[in-house]
């Protein structure tokens, strides 16, 4: 695996999120965290599993690095 790439930024339900991901290979990412600021305060982050999230959060994420990363795969964690 690869180094982790940059932050991610996500409003969803508000509550922020940074999402974390690691590449796999050429085409492929692996979420490797998603932090979670909840009321989207600046204050300490509390890491979540994808699987913890509901069916539009775990949408919300995927369509998130679907934007920035068109061309590649996704791994969950």
């Amino acid at each position: 695996m690869r180094d982790v790439l940059p932050g991610l930024p996500l409003l969803y339900d508000g509550d922020s999120y940074i999402i974390y991901l690691t590449e796999v290979g050429t085409k492929y990412l692996r979420i490797a965290g998603i932090f979670k600021y909840p009321n989207n305060q600046n204050t300490e982050a509390v890491e979540v599993s994808f699987y913890d999230l509901d069916e539009f959060g775990r949408v919300a994420v995927i369509r998130q690095i679907r934007r920035k990363y068109k061309d590649k795969g996704i791994y969950p964690k």
